[in-house]
């Protein structure tokens, strides 16, 4: 009796000390959050100047505020191409083809809500899980067209982004502006602006 007794204390005590070798300190998600962000330089090109700070709107049942974006479709170029609403006429002549492959890639993503990582800059890892949390909350995205980007610099472009989306039958546009930067031989995603307004009315019917 004693002898069993003993073997129900000595097998508790062996699973115990196996757990604390397999689960130092018990981690916690947060805890491995926080060593995760803590361990990201946070610097970046400091030419790459990010989007300033406008006025915005509230997304109705959230705690998000998104900037609304001016869109035009002014441009001063004979009608030759075909135009978009929100992005004017659908012209790339001249532009780097390394530049327009990434926007291309962006905009292919953009449909199917799912941003690979690799097309952001390095030090912003962070854009493709933010945009895809976003694009979540919108309908079905139907097309996908982006401007003729304006180069704001020499290592600096930029490309307005009109996303189709038909709700009770009635076609709605969603605005994005990109921002991209030349940087180690190659161009990258450096920011995804959505635009308030259009944002907020598209993810509320969803």
């Amino acid at each position: 009796m004693i002898g069993q007794m003993h073997n129900q204390l000595i097998i508790p005590a062996m699973v115990f000390f196996s757990l604390t070798c397999f689960f130092p300190g018990a981690e916690t998600v947060r805890d491995r959050a926080s060593a995760h962000f803590n361990a990201i330089d946070w610097s970046y090109n400091p030419d790459a100047v990010l989007h300033g700070e406008t006025p915005g709107v509230t997304v109705p049942g959230g705690n998000e505020t998104f900037p609304v974006l001016s869109v035009t479709d002014t441009t001063d170029t004979d009608v030759i191409y075909p135009s978009a609403p929100g992005v004017g006429f659908i012209d790339y002549s001249g532009i780097d083809e390394t530049l327009i492959s990434l926007l291309y890639k962006l905009a292919d993503a953009l449909k199917t809500k799912k941003i690979p990582s690799d097309i952001n800059l390095p030090s912003r890892p962070f854009i493709s899980v933010l945009t895809e949390y976003r694009l979540n909350k919108l309908p079905e995205i139907r097309t996908v067209f982006f401007s003729r980007p304006m180069l704001l610099e020499n290592n600096i472009s930029e490309a307005v982004y009109s996303l189709r989306i038909i709700t009770e039958n009635t076609p709605k546009y969603l605005y994005l502006s990109v921002n991209a930067v030349y940087s180690e031989n190659t161009w990258f995603i450096n920011d995804i602006v959505f635009d308030g307004e259009t944002y907020a009315e598209l993810a509320e019917q969803n």
